[in-house]
């Protein structure tokens, strides 16, 4: 009985003192969201207000100018701003590729840039498309207030100013070229750097298809590299080739040198239709 009791009674303070391990977080826990909610409202800390500073809006124009930023491409005729909106292709400093929109409709204007998406103000390629691209004036309000609030008599005053004006900072034909193999969208109408008109090369005795590897006549339907070697393949051999390179998601090249394959033929459809496409051009540069 004695031994009972001793066990017993062990049993009892083992389960008091469980329960006053378990009772002391919980204590320090009602003390702190006790010590929470008596603050009163002077000590709660506000979170600031995401807003352009002007040293950010200045460094970001000044960017604008000196970043090594190309154009690939531009929509912005008569039809698109009366459509709403001018877009235009950018190549960035890391080979990304992005498309500010300028728009003539309230919070529209933008850029697919994290910075924009972010913060909501002029990023350093929208700034680029109005000071490199238009020729907007660094004073102008529109550039000098740093956001994106753009009305439309604003949008439409810049597009007639810039009516006839060139840019200097237009991206290498390679990469128009690499842009229009990889995504499917047609630059030759909205771009001052057309895809240059080659003719193919010359069979030599003993070409063969790359593909099929069977000879090549000049009595072939023959298709060729029209962005670098000119070489010819078998039109049937290369649209079979091209759409396996599709369905695993790769861009279509030359199976001779591999450069972006270039096919100028587009119809009125493809013409505008326009695809913002994430992709790193960085290699054609």
């Amino acid at each position: 009985m004695r031994r009972s009791a001793r066990v017993a009674a062990a049993k009892q303070a083992q389960a008091k003192r469980q329960q006053d391990e378990n009772a002391e977080p919980a204590g320090r826990a009602r003390t702190k969201r006790a010590s929470k909610s008596e603050a009163g409202p002077g000590l709660t800390r506000a979170k600031p207000a995401r807003q352009a500073t002007p040293a950010g809006n200045a460094g970001r124009r000044r960017r604008a100018v000196t970043d090594r930023l190309y154009l690939v491409g531009r929509r912005d005729t008569d039809a698109d701003l009366a459509e709403g909106s001018l877009t235009f292709i950018v190549l960035g400093t890391t080979g990304n590729v992005y498309y500010p929109t300028l728009s003539r409709i309230p919070n529209k204007t933008a850029c697919t840039c994290i910075d924009q998406r972010c913060r909501k103000g002029l990023c350093k390629h929208l700034l680029f498309i109005l000071i490199r691209v238009l020729k907007v004036r660094s004073d102008h309000p529109v550039v000098a207030r740093g956001d994106a609030r753009i009305s439309a008599s604003e949008l439409e005053s810049i597009y007639a100013e810039s009516r006839g004006t060139s840019c200097e900072a237009m991206a290498p034909s390679a990469v128009c070229n690499a842009f229009v193999a990889i995504t499917g969208n047609d630059l030759s109408d909205n771009t001052g750097a057309e895809l240059a008109d080659v003719e193919r090369r010359p069979l030599e005795q003993g070409d063969e298809c790359p593909i099929c590897f069977e000879a090549i006549a000049e009595d072939d339907e023959l298709d060729f590299c029209r962005a670098s070697c000119r070489r010819s393949v078998h039109v049937e051999c290369f649209t079979r080739w091209a759409a396996q390179r599709r369905q695993r998601g790769e861009p279509v090249s030359c199976v001779y040198c591999r450069a972006a394959w270039v096919n100028p033929s587009t119809t009125a459809d493809t013409e505008r239709a326009f695809k913002r496409s994430r992709v790193n051009l960085e290699r054609f540069v």
